[in-house]
């Protein structure tokens, strides 16, 4: 008798036997079964194909992440350099101090450099002037201040080393470029 109370064989809810033999079904012998049933080692395998994408994920998000802040430093060092200078009553003649105070966050010069590398001959000053006569209907000038405006610009370029990542990828080294300008209203 089977186990569902019928007969043996292939009864109601009861797969069919196969016989190894029979038409379709290979000769396996117990062992190889076995091994091919086996899933000892199978996370280590997963591990392995899988941690070296993960590795090199987390060293892209460092990478990257690095790149930003250095940028942002750089930037607000810009933006330091240009409001200082549009603060003084003669902007030649603090340049160097403004391209100090851009590298470092000190108009002295002392202290390491906000980004790694970055240099004071990295840093360029410009000067641009813009006509702002009064209208002569209303007497009224365009933009508040002096005829003619001149505007402070101040910017940077800066080869960013990184950690390498970029360039095992062929995406070669990475220029931070920045600049900021600041209409000068003197001292």
């Amino acid at each position: 008798m089977g186990r569902d109370g019928g007969a043996g064989g292939a009864g109601h809810g009861q797969r069919p036997r196969h016989h190894p033999r029979q038409r379709g079904a290979l000769p396996v012998s117990g062992a190889r079964v076995g091994l091919l049933r086996d899933e000892r080692g199978a996370v280590a395998v997963e591990a392995a194909l899988v941690l070296p994408l993960v590795i090199a994920f987390a060293f892209a998000i460092f990478e990257f992440g690095r790149i930003f802040y250095d940028y942002e430093l750089a930037q607000t060092g810009v933006r330091d350099a240009a409001r200082f200078l549009a603060r003084m009553p003669d902007p030649h003649a603090a340049e160097a101090q403004a391209k100090a105070l851009a590298v470092t966050g000190s108009p002295t010069g002392s202290g390491p450099a906000r980004v790694a590398g970055w240099t004071v001959g990295q840093v360029s000053v410009t000067y641009e002037t813009t006509p702002n006569p009064p209208d002569p209907s209303t007497g009224l000038r365009a933009f508040r201040g002096a005829d003619p405006l001149t505007v402070v610009r101040v910017s940077t370029r800066i080869p960013h080393p990184g950690f390498g990542l970029l360039g095992v990828l062929g995406l070669g080294p990475v220029t931070l470029a920045t600049n900021h300008a600041e209409r000068s209203i003197g001292g």
